[in-house]
């Protein structure tokens, strides 16, 4: 990849360094995700729901910038999903499901990369492998269910934030989230422009999706690019539409 990891992992030390909530985290391994805090910093939601938690990277950036939103986050994958559960034990309006987001209820196999945050329900695309020199190392049977069964949609405030990083689920993920969309304000995922998983929607097929529901793309961050400066994958927020 174009972009230099160690720079960026040594931003984002100084900056947890300076935060306590960050800097107790560390003790456990986990680096809170600065990196969005530019993105989403001028936001106030009062409902954070965090889809795909990993070790709670995102939950703990969440609790910094909003100190009294609920925080709502689900990850499928025991290990991290413990993780986060320590890393946020003390936090009394934070919630965590062990489960995926899907447009049903039951259980589906999630492929388990040798690095755990690549982790996908889709198959390893011959892209992730050779950029990030990622492999398979397991799977595993989760729990896969609709939004709503985690959050009701009457218990969704006017301003609430979903925020997903599901591996190039992220579409499905929208699907299964549809009876909560009209009451969340911003959407933000990540998303791809090459095809890092087998079968998944590149970036255009969501932002069509986002588009078609009622959601403008109102920003474009944290862009990876490969060893030709061809973009890869970026964060991008969406924000609902008001009709006049």
């Amino acid at each position: 990849m174009s972009f230099d990891l160690f720079a960026l992992r040594a931003r984002k030390l100084s900056y947890a360094l300076r935060v306590p909530l960050f800097r107790r985290a560390l003790r456990t391994g986990v680096l809170a995700g600065v990196e969005h805090a530019y993105a989403l910093g001028h936001l106030a939601p009062e409902l954070v729901i965090d889809v795909g938690a990993n070790r709670g990277q995102f939950a703990l950036l969440a609790r910094h910038l909003w100190p009294t939103a609920r925080i709502v986050s689900l990850e499928p994958l025991p290990g991290p999903n413990a993780t986060c559960r320590t890393v946020m034990a003390a936090d009394e309006r934070f919630e965590l499901f062990e489960a995926a987001v899907s447009t049903e209820a039951g259980n589906s196999i999630i492929n388990v990369t040798s690095e755990d945050d690549s982790s996908s329900l889709l198959p390893l695309g011959e892209e992730h492998q050779r950029l990030y020199g990622s492999s398979l190392a397991s799977t595993l049977t989760i729990r896969t269910d609709r939004l709503c069964a985690f959050v009701a949609p009457d218990e969704c405030p006017a301003s609430c934030l979903l925020k997903i990083d599901t591996q190039g689920f992220e579409l499905e993920v929208l699907k299964g989230s549809e009876e909560l969309l009209p009451r969340v304000q911003h959407i933000y995922a990540e998303l791809s422009f090459v095809e890092l998983y087998r079968g998944q929607p590149l970036a255009s097929e969501v932002i069509s999706y986002l588009h078609a529901v009622g959601y403008q793309l109102a920003g474009v961050f944290n862009v990876a690019y490969d060893g030709a400066d061809r973009p890869v994958q970026a964060d991008m927020l969406f924000s609902r539409v008001e009709k006049e």
